[in-house]
């Protein structure tokens, strides 16, 4: 079998083998994902890469790298999780899709390191979802022959399957409580567990954490040698204007001081553009691609501001009419942050779309938001996560009782979007990037 498609590639990964609805620790094995690349002639080693790991802003500051460097002339291969509306979001040529080429010879490639080589020298257990997905996107930027690779872990770090590259940077984005049953119970453990991107001798640049974190990160990089830079001690960022159409910011270090703008609104957003602005920047100074004669760009500050004024990812505070914002947030403090935003530019008492999986913390989730809706729609985030709707409706049910009869329960994720929808505006659909998703279709 052969594929003429990225549809039919995407739809033979996700058909034939297990995916995240396994619940089952024993399939993080970073030596398996090797393997992989090791039969695969180690795709992931042919040019320069940029690590992002961190539970909050890990794939805007992703994307906003990769959309600087492409305008640089670097030429960067995307890697983020998860999709909202289609499989290549996962798997760009900086912001936009791959040739269908490229994906059907990638992807053709992968079939045939599968059926045959992994017949001759089977894994068990065999490569779950992810690994064939970041092997893919491996193979994608080889066929494509891009130049750098920036690249976002999926769970966690150290056993990540993106973890087989060699970055020349490392990027921790903030960090919280999350996929305890995967990482561990404590914000130390977690933070352990992303702090296994950190390569010896090479620079790590982390964004604002809390103490614990902090020291966890800072001793993890003395550790192994690496140079550390706290970036809340080294970028300045002032003059944050957050209007509908997105953010406006001023930002500066020793070296340089530009003044940009942002499609998304948000705060964070800020803070995660000054990030991919010190990332790229550190990232030219320090390549070696930079002295290649076909190397003619410079990261000044036109570069930097049409990088991040082109840039936009679905379902980070997307608008998609005027007062319907769907957004994929799913931890008690991206979702505070998102909330903030949305009732400073709509004000409070709109409709509140909710779903998420069992395994968020739905609880605190519900605290932070019934305050500030009059009606609420609760569902599931759609059939490729597990959820719990009794759990929804009672983590809501105690923290704003008399809500209860402006509250409706609807399991059906199609269904609860249309409700939503006939109650009114302002809307704001948030838990889960999949019931974005869904949101996103049903809104065409």
């Amino acid at each position: 079998m052969h594929f003429n498609n990225s549809a039919a590639v995407f739809s033979w990964i996700e058909g034939s083998i297990s995916s995240l609805k396994e619940k089952d620790n024993r399939t993080f094995r970073l030596e398996r994902m090797q393997k992989l690349a090791e039969l695969a002639g180690e795709p992931q080693k042919s040019v320069p890469a940029i690590h992002i790991a961190g539970s909050k802003g890990k794939g805007s500051v992703t994307g906003m790298i990769a959309s600087i460097l492409a305008e640089a002339g670097m030429d960067p291969g995307r890697y983020s999780s998860p999709h909202v509306s289609d499989y290549r979001e996962r798997i760009c040529r900086g912001l936009d899709y791959f040739d269908e080429a490229v994906y059907v010879k990638a992807g053709n490639e992968l079939y045939d390191l599968a059926v045959g080589a992994l017949r001759a020298t089977p894994l068990q257990p065999p490569p779950t979802f992810f690994e064939l997905m970041t092997l893919y996107y491996f193979l994608c930027c080889r066929a494509a022959a891009v130049r750098t690779l920036v690249v976002e872990t999926g769970l966690g770090g150290r056993l990540d399957a993106t973890n087989v590259i060699e970055p020349q940077l490392c990027v921790i984005t903030s960090m919280e409580l999350e996929h305890t049953e995967y990482l561990g119970d404590t914000i130390e453990q977690i933070a352990m567990e992303k702090a296994g991107i950190i390569k010896p001798g090479k620079p790590v640049l982390v964004m604002k954490q809390e103490e614990p974190v902090y020291n966890v990160l800072k001793q993890k990089a003395e550790e192994l040698n690496a140079p550390f830079y706290y970036l809340p001690d080294l970028i300045k960022i002032e003059n944050i204007e957050i209007t509908k159409e997105g953010t406006a910011f001023d930002t500066s270090n020793s070296c340089y001081s530009c003044h940009s703008w942002l499609k998304i609104p948000g705060k964070i957003q800020a803070a995660n553009a000054a990030t991919a602005i010190f990332a790229t920047n550190f990232f030219m100074r320090d390549n070696k691609c930079k002295q290649e004669e076909s190397f003619t760009h410079t990261l000044d500050e036109e570069t930097i501001q049409r990088g991040l004024a082109k840039f936009q990812l679905p379902a980070r505070f997307e608008r998609l009419a005027e007062g319907i914002i769907v957004d994929g947030a799913h931890t008690p403090n991206s979702v505070a942050l998102t909330l903030e935003t949305f009732c400073n530019l709509y004000g409070e008492g709109g409709v509140l779309l909710f779903g998420c999986a069992a395994s968020k913390n739905i609880e605190s989730m519900a605290g932070i938001l019934s305050p500030h809706f009059s009606k609420i729609v609760l569902t599931r985030p759609g059939n490729f996560l597990v959820s719990d709707m009794q759990r929804e409706a009672n983590a809501f049910k105690d923290a704003n009782a008399s809500l209860n009869a402006n509250t409706i329960i609807e399991p059906s994720p199609e269904a609860a979007v249309d409700k939503a929808l006939e109650l009114g505006r302002p809307l704001l659909c948030i838990g889960s990037f999949y019931l974005a998703g869904i949101f996103r279709e049903k809104m065409k």
